[in-house]
């Protein structure tokens, strides 16, 4: 019988497609493989993407700031296509604007920034050109309330805000800097009065005002919610806590997600029903529509047989 010889098909690949499957990695495990052979010594260093997530649980916030600084002395590829930084110890504003700036100069595409600690954000996140997919936390920092916002081609955007800065202070002044934005996610867990979204471009928007997730004792039943982006075909809102709910013309919505609650600490819900009322209402003409309304179990019964 005849021997087999086992052959190293993976290593036979192309180190195109070999460093396109180690971007699917945390950058961590793919500087790792540099062990397995010369040839993959400085592979990692050529993909595309940088995936870095510290937890205060593994090792020392230096020993995370100086891998990640060794890391990017090494990198070798021009293109960035995505960044991702999720950091749970502290740094200071100058280290993290080096790591953005190091993004930025290598053409990033996707940056995905998350610390659990409050750090402003470098001014350059907002004037890159090449972004197209951006998500930023505004952890207890302060959000871009004026000075320059170009990002001529993003089409995402995240917002994550438990900043004590209001939505209506620098949302409005984001978006005017987003020409060609097509996809808005909106995450605040922070008491604030009014938040406007403003658009008419975007296509898809997420608003999720979770009262779950807030405190209840500092938590404020009395914002209000303005809806005005007459280009959306999807929607989606979670709210457990707002005064007030208001819509623009929603003539192109095609599917919305709606879910609607109503806290037992709500200051008028006379007002809140009416609100709600003329707001789904704006929604009769779309043609997939998920409706919770546990709230209000007669407006659910009554909505149901008028969407039937």
């Amino acid at each position: 019988m005849e021997s087999v010889l086992s052959t190293d098909r993976f290593s036979d690949l192309p180190d195109s497609v070999i460093t396109h499957i180690l971007s699917f990695l945390r950058t961590k495990v793919s500087v790792r493989t540099s062990i397995l052979a010369r040839r993959w010594r400085y592979l990692w260093s050529y993909v595309p993407t940088l995936n870095f997530k510290f937890s205060v649980y593994e090792v020392t916030h230096c020993v995370n700031q100086d891998t990640l600084n060794r890391v990017m002395l090494q990198y070798k590829a021009e293109i960035m296509n995505s960044f991702s930084l999720y950091c749970e110890f502290n740094t200071s504003a100058y280290q993290l604007e080096t790591w953005v700036i190091f993004a930025v100069k290598r053409h990033v595409q996707k940056l995905n920034r998350s610390f659990s600690f409050g750090v402003d954000l470098p001014p350059c996140i907002f004037t890159c050109k090449t972004l197209v997919d951006l998500r930023v936390d505004f952890n207890g920092v302060t959000p871009p309330t004026s000075g320059p916002v170009c990002l001529p081609c993003l089409k995402k955007l995240h917002l994550c805000c438990s900043s004590q800065y209001e939505p209506d202070e620098y949302l409005p002044h984001i978006l005017s800097g987003c020409p060609v934005l097509e996809e808005l996610t909106i995450n605040i867990f922070t008491v604030f009065v009014s938040c406007t979204i403003s658009s008419p471009i975007i296509k898809s928007l997420t608003v999720d005002f979770d009262y779950k997730t807030s405190s209840k004792s500092n938590y404020n039943h009395d914002y209000k919610l303005v809806i005005n982006t007459p280009a959306l075909t999807y929607l989606n809102v979670v709210d457990w806590s707002c005064q007030s709910i208001k819509s623009g013309s929603l003539t192109s919505l095609i599917e919305a997600d709606i879910e609607l609650q109503n806290s037992d600490e709500m200051h008028d819900h006379f007002l809140y029903s009416r609100s709600l009322v003329e707001f789904i209402d704006m929604l009769r003409n779309v043609k997939r529509l998920r409706l919770n309304l546990q709230c209000y179990p007669e407006l659910s019964l009554l909505y149901l047989l008028y969407f039937r």
